[in-house]
Order: C-alpha cells, then structure tokens, then sequence
C-alpha cells in the first residue's frame, strides 16, 4: 500500500466502513492487523483516514480476515470505498471464495445525502452504540426500538449508531423526524417526504414500498411514541423490502414479532460528569473541571439523574451561577432550572418539562393518575402500595412499558419500581395542581402504618423476611412518620412503636431514638402504642449507652402499661430493666427481673421470648455463682425451645451467651467452638447488631485460646459495625480488645493510644469493669514505655475498681493482671511501689485520664515495633 499522499475522495468514507466491519467481527485494531500481517499503527491510520487503502491488498487480506466470504455485497462495498478513497475505479462486482475477493473495476458512483450531523461530541455511550450496531448486523430481526424516559438520549444514540452502520448499507441511512406528525395515518407521508418521494402522485405506502423494495437501506424513524398506531404499516414495511432495516426511537414498544428492544439507560456517573464538564466548558470559556469541583459537579449530575438532556440544559447555567448554587436550585426548583436550551435542539426537547410533559399528555387518565400519586413515594415502592392507592397492576405496567416508572428489583426480592426524581418532580407539579396532594400523602402514610403494624405482629420465626422489607421501605417510613407528626396525630406514636423490632434489629438506633421522641411529643394520648414507643426509646437509649436516660424511660413506660393492665408490656420493661441493671453491675436486680419476666411470659405461649430470657437469665447467673444448678437447666431449656421454632438468631443469641460463661469457667476450646457456631449462623443474616455482637464474643474467644491475628481481625470487623450502628458500648469494647492486641504485639505505644481511647468512653458510659481493664492496660503499656511509677498508679486504680464488682473476668484475663503488679514490683523498690499503688487508688477520673495522656503523649522513645 502506498503512504498517504492526499485526502479520500468525497463519498467514500473508507475509514469509517473499515471500522464499523471490524467491530462487527468482534476484532480490535490488534487482532485485525495480526490476521492481514501489517501493524496496529497501520490499521489505525487506514480507520483515520491517514493512508490510502490498496483495494486489491484489501480483497485479498481483509475480506477474509473480517469473514465476509459469504456477504458479497458487504465485501463489494469494502473494496469499492478503497478505490473510490483513491480516486480509483470501484468494484462492479466481486466473486467470492473462502480465502480471496476477485473484483472487477467500474465507475464510483454518487454518495448518498448525508445524515443529519451531530452538533457536539456524543459521550458515554460508546459501549452502547457498540452493542447496537452488532445486535443490527448480526440479529434476524430487522426493527429495534430504543426505549427510555424523556430526556435519555434517544434520538442521539439512533443518529451516532446510523452514522456507524451507513457505510454497510449500499444506500446509506436516512433520518426521518416524526414529532411534527400528529396522526399514525400521517407517517407514510412523512416517510415519503424524508425519502425525496412526491407523495401527492399515489399513495405514500405504495410509493414507499416500490422505492425500498429493492435498496439496502437503514431507516432512523425518531419519536414514535405519539404514532405508535403506524406499527402495521412498518411492519408491511419489513415484509416486503427484505433489505430495509428500521431503528425506532419512542417511550413504548410497537409490540411486532420482528421488533428487538433496546433499554436506553441514564449515562454511568462518570460520563454524565464529563458530559456536564464538556458542555459547560462551552457555555462558559472559564470552567474547568478539577478534583476539588468533581464532587459538586458529580451531585449535580446525580440529581439530574444522570439524563443527558438535563445536564446539558444545566450545564448552560454555570456562566451565571456557581456550581453550589446551581447544585441548591437543583433541589428547590429542578423543572425550573432545566429551561432555555439551545435554539437548535427540537422545540420539545429544549426544556425538561416539555420533554416529560410530551409523553404525560399521551397518557390516559388513568395512567395519569396513578404517575402523579406515585409522585409522593419515595426510595420506590411495591405493587401492593399501588393497589393500596386504588389502581391495578396493569396501570403500572403501562407505565413501565412507556418508561415513566422503572423497575429496579434486584436479586430475589420482590418486584419494585420507581421514579427518576426528574419525572417525579414534574407528576408532584401535576398532583398538586390538581389538588390531590393531601390525599395521596394520608394514603401513603395510611399504608405504611398499617404495613409496619403487620410485620411488626407477624410471628419472630418470619421477622427476618418482614424486617427486609421494611429495611427496602425505610425512605416512604421517614416520610410517613414525618407526614404524622407534622399532623399531631397518634398515627405518629403508632408508626414510631411498631418500628421497634426494625429500629433495634436492624441498628438504627440514633435514628430511632429521634423519631421516637418527635412522636412522643406530637401526641401525648394514653394507649398501648404509647407504652411501646416509651419501651422502645428505653431499648435504643440503653443500647447506646445512655443508661440513665433508659432508666427515665422505661419508668414511664412501666407505668403506662400498669394504667392500662397491660402485662405484655410490663413483662417487656422488666426484660429491657433487667439489661440496664446487668450493664451497670447491678447483678442481683439484673437476675431478680429476669425471674420476675421469665414467671410472666411462661404464660404468654410465645417460646421464641421465654428461650431469650432463660439464656440471658443463665449468662448473668454465670457472671454471679457458676456454681447454680439454673445455669445449664436454663440453657438447655432455651436450646431446645430455640430448635422448636427454628429461631435461628435466638439459636446464636444463646450460643454466644453460653461462650461467656464457657469462657468463665475457663473452658476456652468450647467457648471459642459455641462463639465460632453462632458466628456462622449469624453471618448470612440482616441483622448487623446481633452479627456485631458475635464478632466481639468471637474475638474474645480467640484471644482466650492465643489466635490473635482471628481475634483481631474478628474485632475489626466488630469495630466496624459498632461504629456503624452508632453503639458506643460496643466501640468501647472493641477498642479496648485491639489494644490488647497491640500490647501483646510489642506495640506498647500504640496499645496506650487505644487503651486512652477506650478510657474516655468508659468513663462517659460508668462502665466500672472496663474502666478496670482500660487502666490495667494503661498501667502495662506504661512499664513497657519506661514510666514504672506511673504504671504503678494506674494498675493500682485499676485493681480497686475491677475487685470492686462481682467477677467478670476470663481466668487468663485475670491470671495476666496478676503479673502486672509482680513486673511491676522488679522495677520499683517495694516502699516506691505500696506509695505509688495507694496514690493511683485516690486518684479521681479526670485524674486518671490526665496521667494516661501523659503516659500516651510523653513517650520518650518509641519502641521498636511502634515505628
């Protein structure tokens, strides 16, 4: 082939072919070039248009290599938009073989009338257009209909993918417009006028079909949703001009057997970023897209969501406002700020609002109706919400049909939908212009009471399923429960009260306890949901440490189900009571309320909660007198209570619990196999409190039996979820096992820091026991810093303290802080040691925390293992 010497000739688009075949055959530019023997250079400058093609180099070489042995023409039209590129004679023909093309010269003939071309670059859409082209190629059908919402880039994505595929068809592609059409019986004219027929000599159809009969042609026929009633006439269409192929834009199918569908989805958040960045550049010279304005622009794009029409109707307002300003109007008035498009754009696509407001006049009432009430959903919604409001499944299948509502289930989990937030601004608009917006909020707040209510009384052996759902509808609870409270309404007490499994199953408990005190204060009504949004607020505030405030609480609570003879609910405070009296070392009240609770629900018939209470009763008893007979009757009792109902979290609940006291007694091999078991059972499960909680006891299991990179890597992971949750006792835990971890590492520097950290959660929780362990530690990081007196201070207040409670450590645990006072005592002289010891016992807490940061913030060289 000879090097480039001048530009291809008009009419030949040789590069543009070259690629669109190549892609065809699945090949990249490597593969191509290794099958004809020449570089991947040379392959790309031939693409480019930068050399000049041999057409009998590419009869011979790359007719075979793009398997076009068996389509002649494809093959004819390749060889004769070389010669042409060269100025050369074309190919009349082409004889083909498994191995060469032999052609004979003739002369070029005219190019076919160009598309329409696009105005700017079109982006992101790369791996879509590649996959159209080769379903068109490569699919029996002949007719694909691009659907998606208003402003997804339909139209585009049809014009970049005909400017690909024109080079195969021997008469190129044409683009025929059809939003001006107003009737389906008006298309064939319109058609007729695109193809340069004279449509008032005889009927258009006819016309049509005699001029396409024999042309291998692409036809681009945009905007059909308005005309969808011309589907038999394409159809007629297809049947008799074997060689035409149709690309169809629209918001609903044509519902023909040749028909692919093709589901045009919003851009990938990185493109709809460099969409916004290319198009803003040009309104405004000055832009440029950086690190630091990526998150803005990318929350911008985000709630445009990501529709390329949105974003380059915003874009146009950057010369005018700042990004955060443009990102704030977003959210107040999203319609608004998608106005004034380009002069150039169709009238209907240059603002938003008549864009969406096109497809919602093509509705019928019905399906009208049903678009603006589901404008008051938010995060999606299910199919029996949709009946709830009063319509029927068909209505909203129409609407995911014409993709104004879209399907976004994922997994097994039942169907759901929802509204991109553009469309669901515009039917918001229309609800309240109709004067429906009251109604439609009670209904929906109506709703999901009434759901809450239910799964909150379905059986605990299905609440894992039921909490999934209300884990799938916690955006349309927020807005319920605030749509209650604004109304002072008791419906507010109700919604609050029957989220309480969820609030604390699912951890949400810093949320939970908000929206417990903003219904409790919105109606002060005396009834059972009352006394259980009370007990919940209790659970949450005790779960996160705020035991005092739990205290309060459930005071309240108790009395309210007393004045309405409620033993349920009392039997309900004495379990939760029992748990604050346990976590603030109190274990004779602890056990004495849990008999109390266990002697009620033995006759409520409900074995799931009688299970829970005998092995909680039995881990408490086991931190008191392992010696008592009840320990193994009642573990005993709920495993077998836990196996009859299947109970699989209560089944782990009971393991864990019985791992602490295995750890107790010193069993360490059994403790850690129960902690390990109820690991696995908890593992596949929903429920992030409960698996946090089996992460720290794991973690302590392995570190009673000398695992420490498990126990560590089982108290990150407890970490983790703890934080996440928000619950500080089990921060506080963690923090303290993963210092332990350090110290036994030889990382004294670092086990202070954590030891520190754990300290000051401690002491804002009163937790006597762990402030014990945090300053034993404190007081062994010390001595292995260098700081004896020190150390001794706070092993001496350490000891005070965890001796001051009943027994609660680990035989190792304890055997281990024993050591300390005996390293301790060969680096002081005795009388230094007793002096030092009895200081750190007066020594107040502020006090204590003040000689720990020394001790953490004077050290006068790292240790090795800390640098």
């Amino acid at each position: 082939m000879n090097p480039p010497a001048h530009q291809p000739q008009p009419g030949f688009d040789f590069g543009n072919l070259l690629r669109t075949l190549r892609r065809r055959a699945g090949m990249t530019q490597a593969d191509l070039a290794a099958a004809v023997a020449y570089s991947v250079s040379f392959i790309s400058s031939l693409e480019k248009g930068a050399r000049l093609p041999d057409a009998a180099i590419l009869a011979e070489r790359f007719v075979p290599a793009l398997a076009l042995q068996d389509e002649p023409a494809l093959a004819a039209r390749l060889v004769a938009a070389a010669a042409g590129a060269r100025g050369q004679m074309a190919a009349r023909a082409v004889t083909v073989t498994r191995t060469t093309a032999v052609y004979v010269e003739d002369e070029v003939g005219p190019a076919a009338p160009p598309l329409p071309a696009l105005p700017t670059a079109t982006i992101g859409r790369e791996s879509d257009v590649d996959l159209i082209c080769k379903r068109m190629a490569g699919h029996q059908g002949r007719l694909l209909s691009l659907l998606g919402p208003p402003g997804v880039g339909k139209t585009r994505l049809a014009l970049e993918v005909a400017h690909r595929l024109a080079p195969i068809y021997a008469d190129g592609a044409r683009f025929v417009e059809l939003a001006p059409v107003e009737q389906a019986n008006q298309v064939p004219a319109a058609l007729a006028l695109a193809l340069g027929l004279d449509p008032g000599r005889e009927e258009p159809a006819v016309q049509i079909v005699a001029h396409l009969r024999r042309k291998e042609l692409l036809l681009v026929l945009d905007n059909l949703e308005h005309v969808l009633g011309c589907a038999p006439f394409i159809k007629h269409l297809l049947e008799e001009c074997a060689h035409v192929h149709i690309i169809a834009t629209a918001r609903e199918r044509l519902h023909l057997r040749a028909e692919q569908r093709y589901k045009v989805a919003p851009l990938e958040p990185d493109a709809a970023v460099a969409l916004f960045g290319e198009r803003a550049a040009a309104m405004e010279p000055d832009f440029t897209a950086t690190k630091e304005n990526r998150a803005t622009v990318s929350a911008i794009c985000q709630a445009l969501d990501c529709l390329p029409l949105a974003i380059e109707l915003c874009a146009a307002h950057v010369s005018v406002l700042g990004l955060r300003a443009l990102l704030a109007q977003l959210h107040d008035r999203r319609l608004d700020m998608l106005a004034d498009g380009p002069s150039d754009l169709p009238q209907r696509h240059r603002t938003l609002a008549n864009a969406i407001h096109r497809s919602y006049q093509l509705l019928p009432p019905a399906e009208r109706d049903l678009l603006n009430r589901l404008a008051v959903f938010a995060g999606g919604f299910e199919e029996d919400a949709v009946h709830a409001l009063g319509f029927d499944t068909a209505a909203l299948r129409a609407l995911d049909d014409k993709h104004l509502v879209r399907q976004v289930t994922s997994g097994d989990a039942p169907a759901r939908y929802s509204l991109l937030e553009t469309i669901r601004e515009y039917a918001l608009d229309r609800l309240i212009v109709a004067g429906d917006e009251a109604t439609a909020r009670r209904n929906h707040a109506r709703f999901y009471l009434e759901l809450a209510e239910r799964i909150e009384g379905t059986p605990t052996v299905h609440g894992a399923i039921d909490l999934a759902r209300l884990a799938r509808e916690l955006d349309n609870l927020r807005v319920a429960l605030r749509f209650w409270i604004d109304a002072g309404a008791n419906e507010a007490v109700r919604l609050a009260a029957a989220l309480r499994p969820f609030w604390y199953e699912r951890g949400h408990l810093r949320e939970g306890r908000a929206w417990l005190a903003q219904a409790l204060a919105a109606d002060t009504t005396p009834c059972t949901a009352r006394g259980y949004a009370l007990l919940s607020a209790g659970q949450l505030a005790h779960n996160q440490g705020d035991n005092a405030d739990a205290l309060h609480v459930l005071a309240q609570a108790e009395q309210m189900f007393v004045q309405l003879a409620d033993v349920r609910g009392q039997a309900a405070v004495l379990n939760e009571l029992a748990w604050v009296y346990f976590d603030t070392h109190d274990n004779a009240a602890s056990i004495a309320a849990f008999e109390a609770c266990i002697a009620q629900v033995r006759g409520f018939d409900e074995p799931a909660w009688l299970a829970a209470l005998l092995s909680s009763t039995a881990m408490v008893l086991g931190y008191s007198d392992r010696s008592d007979a009840r320990i193994r009757a009642y573990f005993s009792e709920a495993t077998a209570l836990h196996a009859a109902v299947e109970n699989v979290g209560g089944q782990a609940t009971a393991l864990m619990q019985l791992a602490l006291v295995e750890g107790l007694d010193g069993a360490y091999e059994e403790a850690s196999r129960l902690a390990e078991k109820a690991l696995d059972l908890l593992a596949p499960a929903a429920q992030l409190r409960d698996l946090a909680w089996a992460y720290e006891v794991t973690g302590e299991t392995r570190w009673y039996c000398g695992n420490l990179p498990g126990a560590a890597e089982a108290y990150a992971e407890a970490l983790a979820l703890f934080e996440e949750l928000g619950m500080r006792e089990g921060i506080m835990l963690a923090t303290h096992h993963l210092a332990q971890i350090e110290r036994r590492h030889g990382r004294p520097g670092a086990a202070a820091a954590g030891y520190l950290a754990s300290l000051r959660r401690c002491v804002a929780l009163e937790d006597i026991r762990m402030i014990g362990r945090c300053l034993a530690g404190l007081g062994a990081a010390a001595l292995a810093l260098g700081d004896a007196e020190a150390a001794a201070r706070l092993l001496g207040a350490a000891m005070v303290r965890i001796e001051s409670v009943p027994p609660y450590l680990a035989p190792c645990d304890a055997a281990e802080y024993a050591t300390f006072r005996t390293d301790v005592a060969q680096a002081l002289p005795a009388g230094r040691l007793d002096a030092a010891w009895a200081q750190g016992q007066e020594l107040s807490l502020d006090e204590l925390v003040s000689l720990a940061e020394t001790v953490v913030t004077t050290q006068p060289h790292p240790p090795a293992g800390d640098q």
